[in-house]
């Protein structure tokens, strides 16, 4: 008699009893496992970035004390907000103050300071472009240069995490204390 037993187990070969999961092995659980966790993480850190306050910050990295430095944003037909107003910040010292979001979509705006070394004069700079709802931050920095008439003015603003086409604003000025022009 012929021994059928070949053809009475079950065919598990055919697609049908097969199951399909990407979790068969241990290695792929834990691949999973770890894929899911960076990205659960990822957005926790998106996520509290964006919703981080936006701030001034300035350095006086000179030699001198500066009186006040006084900002704004303004546009052609005036100013948009009210803006801010700094007591004198010494040499080698930093203000940071927090700044409220601010919607500057369709003024085409500018950042304008108006600050004031001690012993010179009161001084203007306009800077960047800001057509959008601007969150971010601004961050201005005096810093001494070779020669000691000339100061170097950084003014850079960033609008989060996730920059904006709209704002455009990372500038260098050169300061000259002795005639007290604002050089470019």
């Amino acid at each position: 008699m012929k021994n059928n037993t070949k053809n009475n187990k079950k065919n598990t070969k055919n697609p049908k009893y097969q199951r399909i999961s990407i979790f068969d092995t241990k290695g792929k659980k834990i691949a999973v496992s770890i894929t899911s966790a960076v990205i659960l993480l990822l957005i926790i850190l998106f996520m509290f970035i964006e919703s981080g306050d936006g701030k001034l910050v300035i350095k006086n990295k000179s030699d001198l004390n500066l009186e006040y430095v006084k900002a704004k944003f303004v546009y052609s037909d005036g100013d948009v907000n009210t803006g801010i107003e700094t007591e004198s910040i010494n040499a080698d010292k930093t203000f940071t103050l927090p700044m409220d979001p601010i919607d500057l979509y369709g003024y085409n705006a500018n950042y304008e300071l108006r600050l004031k070394f001690e012993n010179y004069d009161e001084l203007l700079v306009d800077a960047g472009i800001f057509n959008d709802v601007f969150e971010g931050d601004i961050e201005v920095d005096f810093e001494k240069t070779e020669d000691p008439n000339i100061i170097k003015l950084k003014i850079k603003a960033s609008n989060g995490l996730l920059p904006s086409k709209l704002i455009d604003c990372n500038e260098e000025y050169k300061i000259n204390l002795s005639d007290g022009q604002v050089l470019e």
